[in-house]
């Protein structure tokens, strides 16, 4: 629960194994625009990024050139909601690498449609909307929110606290 990585436009890579009060900065071999990473575990993580997922089976001290992937030059990144659990309120980050149409949809347990988080064009760079509940008569439990964009499309879970 302390260990965190996040990566950024110029290839730079931090790590925090304390909850994000420090970050130590891992950047060896990695492409210079990174659109997503995704971690396994303490050692074993994947970064995408001009159109090349990278892969480090050591922590992100080091990244090797695992595969061609041309859908990493256009990614979209959905960051999980902050904070989650959740009572009324929670915000949500996100990113676009094109102008696009973006829709972040909120859905209940069952796959059911709560409402329409935002549906409007963006032109490429990081957003961050915040969803409410205050005025939805709403149980707690666990619920999904899914964003799409052409194509693509990206789905996390939150919890609801009442």
């Amino acid at each position: 629960e302390n260990l965190g990585y996040a990566a950024g436009y110029f290839g730079k890579i931090l790590k925090t194994t304390n909850g994000g009060a420090t970050w130590i900065e891992l950047s060896s071999g990695t492409s210079s625009r990174l659109w997503g990473m995704s971690f396994i575990n303490s050692n074993l993580g994947y970064v995408c990024g001009d159109g090349v997922v990278q892969k480090t089976t050591n922590g992100g001290t080091t990244f090797l050139e695992e595969k061609e992937n041309n859908s990493c030059s256009r990614n979209i990144f959905l960051s999980q909601n902050f904070p989650n659990p959740f009572n009324s309120s929670t915000k949500i980050r996100f990113s676009v690498y094109e102008e696009e149409l973006v829709t972040i949809k909120w859905y209940d347990i069952l796959g059911r449609e709560i409402s329409t988080l935002l549906y409007e064009y963006k032109i490429p760079g990081e957003y961050e909307i915040e969803l409410n509940s205050d005025n939805l008569n709403l149980s707690s439990g666990i619920y999904f929110y899914l964003m799409k964009t052409g194509e693509r499309q990206s789905l996390r879970k939150f919890l609801l606290i009442k």
